[in-house]
């Protein structure tokens, strides 16, 4: 018994040993540039086929179980033009959680993108056809959500762009530096816990056009289910060399404001008591404007079925410093003669206050 015991244990030993070696010589072979070529060649083949419009990719480096970077890719829309592009994307993810239903990503760092999402009138986004192509044909209604953990993102030099024909919303983003951290990042129950956020460089612009309205969409929007609350919970946010434009066909608004610095500790938030608090809050080197047109038309009143918004605020301590802000509300003529409240100009304001509420 102990001869056929021993044996077996040998046996065993040597099974297991060979997957072993097995499994950290693939991972250095996949350290070998000829080896990451032939994947890559395999990976941009296989996607072709699969999603039936073009893609590139310059190099892949894998480092298993957990490291993945893309250099050099792009993938094209059923239109031609680019659908996402990049310099540079690394992820650290587990792999092996992927078999369980389970994304873990430890780090997502994003250098050089480009990304286009369209939205035309049929409410069809221009990445359906991929969802379509990878979608599980026998997969059934009853299958349980994936579950996705993300620690730390980071986007550095990178433009977005998004159009919707049926909201008219026409946006582009373009962000030189941007990193946040997640204590708690829950998709199916809408929790974040977002202890760090910090952007440098950013430049978006928001233009509304006018939207027809059909009987079909407001159908829509009435069958909706009732949304979850978002459950957010945010700590320190560092935003410098900030600029933001939007305008509005509909009501003849364009307005931007632009800073050098905006610091800030929260508190806590409360979106569904509607409760805001904040430790401090610093503001500096300002410029905003707010210009209303003159409307063509008269907007008909509709009878609003929401509840009154009451929004409470809270702040401990506020300072601003060089804050210049120009309104003009066109609908009325200029009075040079006496004080305008439609036309109002502030320059060079400098605030301080404790204890702050509203």
């Amino acid at each position: 018994m102990k001869k056929k015991f021993k044996k077996y244990l040998k046996i065993i030993l040597w099974i297991i040993s060979s997957i072993l070696g097995l499994f950290f010589l693939l991972i250095i072979a996949l350290q070998i540039p000829f080896v990451q070529n032939f994947v890559k060649d395999k990976a941009v083949s296989y996607l072709t086929n699969k999603i039936q419009t073009n893609v590139a990719i310059g190099s892949i480096e894998i480092g298993l179980p957990k490291k993945i970077i893309i250099n050099d890719f792009y993938f094209e829309d059923q239109t031609g033009d680019t659908l996402v592009a990049g310099k540079k994307l690394d992820v650290d993810i587990s792999l092996f959680k992927l078999i369980s239903n389970s994304v873990e990503i430890n780090h997502v760092y994003l250098e050089g993108i480009t990304a286009k999402i369209n939205k035309n009138k049929d409410s069809l986004f221009n990445f359906d056809y991929i969802i379509e192509a990878f979608a599980n044909k026998n997969e059934t209604s009853t299958s349980e959500p994936m579950v996705i953990d993300i620690n730390q993102i980071k986007i550095k030099k990178s433009k977005f762009y998004y159009k919707d024909v049926v909201s008219k919303n026409d946006l582009d983003v373009t962000i030189n530096y941007f990193e946040t951290e997640f204590n708690t990042f829950d998709l199916n129950n809408l929790a974040f816990d977002i202890p760090k956020i910090q952007l440098d460089g950013l430049q978006l612009n928001l233009n509304q056009g006018l939207v027809e309205t059909t009987t079909k969409v407001k159908e829509n929007i009435k069958n909706q289910t009732k949304a979850k609350i978002l459950d957010l919970k945010l700590n320190e946010i560092n935003l410098t060399k900030i600029a933001v434009s939007y305008k509005n066909e509909t009501a003849k608004l364009n307005t931007n404001i632009a800073f050098e610095k905006l610091k800030t500790t929260v508190k806590n938030i409360d979106l569904e008591n509607q409760k805001i608090e904040i430790n401090d809050l610093i503001l500096e080197d300002t410029y905003g404007k707010l210009a209303l047109g003159r409307l063509e038309q008269k907007i008909v009143e509709t009878k609003n079925e929401t509840t009154n918004s009451n929004w409470n605020l809270s702040v401990n301590t506020i300072s601003f410093s060089n804050i210049n802000l120009d309104y003009d509300n066109n609908t009325f003529e200029v009075h040079k003669k006496s004080l305008d409240p439609n036309h109002l100009s502030v320059t060079q304001l400098n605030f301080k206050a404790n204890d702050l509420t509203y």
